[in-house]
């Protein structure tokens, strides 16, 4: 068995990986600066597509999940860096606010509960939220 010499990145590969990444941005999260559009956040705090949110709104259900889903907006919450221990991060109400596009026919969410919402298919979406156990039919 040969063995190889080890690789090593040159500056040119770097500067290189480093165009590739800022160009693949660039297709893909080209609209940042532009206003909220319906079912679409253009701002910051996003990691992963996902975020933490407290409903501005009551979202109700759907009347049908693929034509007529509801809509509600929601602030966006970010982490305080730093605090004195991880995970120990607090939490910080923003003024800013996506739109929640909800395509469930039987779950809806009062306005003030805290939950998570990602982007999927060009919509923010709820994966998660608070239970409020005395309301039927809520999250």
């Amino acid at each position: 068995m040969a063995f190889e010499k080890p690789f090593l990145l040159t500056r040119a590969a770097i500067a290189q990986i480093q165009k590739v990444v800022q160009e693949y941005n660039n297709r893909n999260y080209k609209n940042v600066n532009e206003p909220l559009k319906r079912g679409r956040w253009q701002g910051r705090y996003v990691t992963f597509h996902r975020v933490q949110v407290i409903m501005a709104e009551d979202l109700f259900a759907a009347v049908d999940t693929r034509t007529d889903p509801s809509y509600a907006t929601a602030k966006i919450l970010k982490v305080i860096y730093p605090t004195v221990t991880p995970p120990f991060n607090d939490l910080e109400l923003t003024n800013e606010t996506i739109l929640i596009v909800n395509r469930f026919k039987h779950i809806s969410v009062d306005k003030g509960t805290y939950a998570k919402a990602e982007f999927i298919d060009g919509e923010w979406q709820l994966y998660a939220a608070d239970c409020s156990v005395s309301i039927p039919g809520s999250i």
